[in-house]
């Protein structure tokens, strides 16, 4: 069958590719006010060229679905709570991992999904294993991408799926065993399929539960996917594997090339190949322009638009949007008088010389955080908020916090004093805790960034260095603090061994806080009690009143180490109350040892035998009341059942 596309007074002729579940689609397109019918049906090849400018939603669904029968388009939140209830994820749900696209049986997803939310009619069938598709969001990054891109984007999700799919199936059937994967990646080898393992977590690509068999199966997915749509990436992607050749065996008798044609939505082209932002790239041809979808002549309107957002972004301190949006005009309208690279560079160097401020950097380090910075920013413009943009961000936060400070709104101690303490109160060491928190962000992200090795190397030193010089001053802040507070409060060491044992406190204090940037009374009780610092008797009644040196020492933290200490509950300096008039004096220990702990322990082991006595052979009532009515009437027989080696009496 063919179908016919009307636009304006030109007619163009498909074959739709072999349909399922979606056979004979009807979209409408709303054009110079008209909506016209797009009808796709079975047999549809097309080039770029027989494509309109501009398809809706519902069009490019039912064009990828028309490829691929198994493609169901769902909304992001059903997607998310499809992958988190499969594989059992939990938490809140807040970072799903393979969150846009993912493979599941049929009958696993009506299970936890309704028809009506997945989009289906009740007679509508599903093939047996189904790739499900997030329906893109109305963000700013998907609405500036062309019909092309946008196909070709869902093009690249469902080849994705599609081998997860295969390949998830060859297992199932047995036709791909775990002698032969564990085989495969014994020829990947183990360091190279640890990173490669490494990378997929971080990128959130690996799912649970993250075994040999789940990172195989991704790394396929993510080597054909960037093999068929994004060969330049591949060093980027996996840095350790360096020599691709050895690996082909892993997918030699994989029919990859026929899922890549089966997958391929009528109309998108073979491959759209980026553009090198260092470069000058001459205007496209007219046989290009046509081909991608896009004007020959650049937008002047869209680059002024992204460069005004650029100029009130970097007025207001954001430098690392400004960046972005720089680098994007530049895209834009490449033909420019004004080079935008360098415009973006510019706000690059701004942001490096707040952080020199910050942790007072000389004019050489300066320059190679510049440097390294510049670096991140060709990937960073690329997608909605990608790794590479979110270390730029997580550094600009540093210097907001350093420039504004931390502060906390203190309303209930302004009303209680009348005045008398600052409604707002500053938290310098939060400031200095949270620094800390996003430069080890950073560094955490710096091993997956798609950057050369040699710049990632030179960051990943100069993240190194910035944060183990910001961890060394957090210390050397916070350990006076803690000291005087102990000295305060009574903890003062009485010889050579508390002494040792009290530093080796106060520096697994400091390690907790440098580790998760917070403290607890928790945290300072556990390190004395595996010390030998201990705590002294309870002087008297005031002191019990007062609280013991550890409910003392937990106020008196709580003020010095304001945002970075968390006070103890009113459950555990209740508890701590009781365990100080038990074991911190000398009658509260003698009673706790000779008559607590041994009439206690009594007590409960009676109770405990009575509890089972009472299963085994009856409650006491029923035993007092039959023998009872036994007493009353002895001609009747007992109720209760003989004990073991008698026989009962007629």
């Amino acid at each position: 069958m063919h179908c016919l596309l009307e636009i304006g007074e030109r007619v163009a002729c498909f074959r739709p590719r072999e349909l399922g579940i979606r056979q004979a689609a009807t979209i409408c397109q709303l054009r110079e006010g008209k909506v016209l019918p797009l009808l796709y049906t079975a047999g549809m090849t097309a080039d770029a060229t027989s494509l309109p400018a501009v398809l809706s939603a519902d069009a490019i669904e039912a064009l990828v679905s028309q490829a691929d029968p198994r493609v169901l388009f769902v909304e992001p939140r059903i997607l998310r709570r499809v992958i988190i209830q499969d594989r059992r994820i939990p938490g809140l749900g807040l970072r799903v991992p393979h969150s846009k696209v993912y493979t599941i049986e049929r009958e696993r997803l009506l299970v936890i999904a309704d028809r009506s939310e997945l989009g289906l009619s009740p007679a509508e069938e599903l093939p047996r294993r189904v790739i499900l598709l997030a329906r893109p969001t109305d963000d700013e990054e998907f609405a500036r991408l062309s019909t092309v891109e946008r196909l070709h984007a869902f093009w690249r999700l469902t080849f994705h799926g599609r081998v997860h799919a295969e390949v998830e199936q060859r297992i199932e059937d047995q036709r791909l065993t775990s002698p032969q994967i564990a085989e495969f990646i014994r020829l990947i080898g183990a360091g190279e399929f640890a990173e490669i393992r490494q990378v997929l977590a971080k990128d959130e690509l690996l799912l649970p539960p993250q075994d040999d068999e789940g990172a195989y199966v991704e790394f396929l997915a993510v080597v054909l996917e960037l093999r068929y749509f994004a060969p330049w990436d591949q060093q980027l992607f996996f840095p350790a594997i360096r020599q691709w050749g050895v690996l082909e065996p892993l997918w030699s008798d994989l029919p990859h090339e026929q899922w890549y044609r089966e997958t391929q939505p009528a109309g998108t082209p073979e491959r759209l190949t980026p553009v090198d932002p260092e470069e000058s790239p001459l205007p496209p041809s007219p046989s290009e322009s046509s081909a991608t979808g896009r004007s020959a002549t650049p937008d002047p309107p869209r680059s002024t638009h992204l460069l005004e957002r650029a100029d009130r972004s970097g007025l207001v301190g954001n430098q690392v949007k400004a960046a972005i949006l720089s680098l994007r005009a530049h895209k834009a309208d490449p033909s420019s008088a004004v080079d935008q690279r360098s415009t973006a560079d510019g706000y690059l160097r701004q942001l490096a010389q707040r952080l020199q401020s910050v942790w007072q950097l000389s004019d050489v380090e300066m320059e190679a955080w510049w440097r390294a910075l510049c670096s991140l920013l060709t990937p960073a413009a690329e997608g909605y908020r990608s790794l590479e943009a979110r270390i730029l961000y997580d550094l600009q936060k540093v210097c907001v916090a350093h420039e504004r400070g931390v502060y906390r709104f203190n309303v209930w101690g302004w009303v209680r004093t009348l005045g008398g303490e600052p409604l707002r109160r500053e938290l310098p060491l939060l400031e200095t805790v949270q620094s800390a928190k996003y430069l080890r962000s950073t560094a955490d992200r710096a091993s997956s960034i798609r950057i050369p090795a040699a710049d990632r190397n030179r960051l990943m030193a100069l993240v190194d260095e910035v944060q183990t010089r910001s961890d060394q001053t957090l210390r050397q802040t916070v350990r006076p603090l803690i000291e005087k507070t102990f000295d305060d409060v009574g903890l003062v060491p009485q010889n050579i061994p508390e002494r040792v044992a009290r530093r080796k406190v106060i520096e697994g204090l400091l390690d907790r806080l440098v580790e998760r940037g917070f403290i607890t009374m928790g945290d300072v009780r556990d390190a004395l009690s595996q010390n030998s610092l201990k705590l002294l008797d309870v002087s008297g009644p005031l002191e019990l009143t007062a609280g013991d040196r550890l409910l003392r020492a937990d106020r008196k933290l709580a003020q010095v180490l304001d945002g970075v200490y968390r006070p103890g509950a009113v459950y555990l300096r209740a508890s701590q109350r009781l365990s100080s008039l038990a074991f911190g004096t000398r009658v509260g220990r003698l009673l706790a040892r000779h008559v607590v702990l041994p009439f206690g322990g009594a007590f409960l082991t009676l109770s405990v035998l009575l509890h089972y006595w009472e299963g085994f052979a009856g409650t006491p009532a029923a035993v007092a009341s039959s023998s009872e009515s036994s007493e009353q009437n002895p001609a009747q027989p007992s109720s209760l059942p003989p004990l073991k080696g008698t026989s009962q009496k007629t």
